[in-house]
């Protein structure tokens, strides 16, 4: 139903903008002599969010339509997406090897799984309209891994130097993650989208800084006799710089923000929590480079792709009958290389773990790695095959350990 609704809105969209047409065009009917035009077959890059994940559809793919005033194009992508794999434990997601999973002690004994889905297909709205004053660009792009099926992805507005809508935090880099065939990239990836409001501070051509306000719900262990609710006072403050560099980029980012409880006599309790990231891309050569992200701080681990969904931003202190942001970190380091134009290979080693409290059961998750290697193979332009092997191990608190392996397959066409 979602999904309907979007497409008439981008539909009527063009009804009230003006006529539509095709790569085969007419000359223009100019109506706002001031406004620059698109040129026929040009695509308008969106300049507030210029990371392209290494999944993601290539700017270059796509169909177009235009008014006939040549002031506003709808950019249509898409990529038809099936995964294979095959794991020698039960894990329970799929799209992604999430270590944080993996059963302790199971060296005895194993339960082996085959999976195979559609469910990373993709399809992107991109619509942009040119003003006298800049570009102001709509990107709706959604897949159909959601827990319903159909997912949003991004859903934003931008012009200018602004941004609002749904699209990657600010405390996340996927332009420094390696081309992997788990949609997560490695363990220990700081890779979330949010709805936020965001603005850009271009500094100079090799420095930007950017701030934003950010929404994302602070997972809780669930402790039902505490009597206690979680609620958000306010949103993330992230910021995030950029800056490049001849042999690659780097970037900076931190999160501020609280972490509150509301008691059955509606009383208020709040601690301010920070943490900090640092991510980047170092070009070796013109056929090598290295990824690697790392990430620290208080509640952050619903920024980290492992513990994610693990309701492990804070946990109750019996003793002083309280939630207490708990400290965890992800970080990774990948080596790619390219052998030609048709095949890359990467091979990456990621980190995850939370400090773990004395109160806290004893088979808590403490820490987890991973490693993996991948292949990518380009059969044509907007095609490719990737075969990846992932290797994971786990250990609690009380040191008690297991670990799991997948071998996975992706074949997917963009257009």
């Amino acid at each position: 139903m979602k999904a309907r609704a979007t497409f008439l809105i981008l539909v009527l969209t063009f009804v009230v903008g003006g006529e539509m047409f095709g790569q085969t065009v007419s000359d223009s009917v100019i109506i706002d002599p001031t406004a620059v035009h698109i040129k026929p077959g040009h695509i308008a890059k969106d300049s507030m969010t210029q990371e392209l994940e290494p999944l993601g559809i290539p700017k270059d793919r796509g169909l177009y339509l235009s008014t006939r005033d040549r002031l506003m194009q709808l950019h249509i992508l898409g990529s038809v997406r099936f995964l294979a794999l095959y794991d020698n434990e039960l894990l329970d997601r799929k799209n992604a090897f999430n270590t944080y999973e993996i059963p302790v002690d199971n060296h005895k004994s194993r339960i082996p799984n085959y999976y195979s889905s559609l469910d990373q297909s993709r399809i992107s709205f991109e619509v942009t309209r040119k003003t006298s004053g800049g570009n102001v660009f709509i990107r709706l792009e959604s897949d159909f891994a959601g827990s319903n099926g159909y997912r949003i992805r991004h859903a934003y507005a931008s012009f200018g130097n602004f941004l609002v809508g749904q699209t990657w935090s600010l405390f996340s880099n996927v332009s420094s993650l390696p081309l992997t065939v788990d949609t997560n990239g490695p363990s220990g990836a700081a890779k979330v989208r949010t709805p936020q409001i965001r603005f850009r501070l271009p500094i100079d051509s090799k420095n930007t800084f950017y701030a934003a306000l950010e929404y994302s719900v602070t997972e809780v262990e669930a402790v039902d006799t505490t009597g206690l609710e979680v609620i958000e006072l306010n949103p993330d403050l992230t910021v995030r710089w950029d800056r490049v560099f001849d042999f690659g980029k780097i970037q900076f980012s931190g999160m501020f923000t609280t972490v509150a409880t509301k008691d059955a006599d509606r009383n208020v309790r709040a601690s301010i929590v920070v943490g900090g990231g640092f991510f980047g891309t170092v070009n070796i050569n013109e056929f090598a480079k290295i990824d690697f992200q790392i990430a620290y701080g208080n509640a952050i681990a619903r920024y980290v792709n492992v513990l994610d969904g693990q309701n492990l931003d804070t946990t109750y202190d019996p003793v002083e009958k309280k939630y207490k942001p708990l400290v965890s970190y992800g970080g990774f380091i990948s080596y790619g290389y390219k052998w030609s134009k048709r095949i890359n290979t990467s091979l990456s080693l990621g980190l995850a773990g939370v400090d773990v409290k004395k109160y806290q059961p004893s088979d808590a998750f403490r820490r987890s790695y991973s490693l993996s290697g991948d292949v990518f193979w380009k059969v044509v332009k907007g095609s490719r095959i990737g075969v990846e092997y992932s290797y994971g191990r786990r250990q609690d608190a009380n040191n008690d350990a297991g670990d799991a392996s997948r071998i996975a397959a992706l074949f997917y066409y963009d257009f």
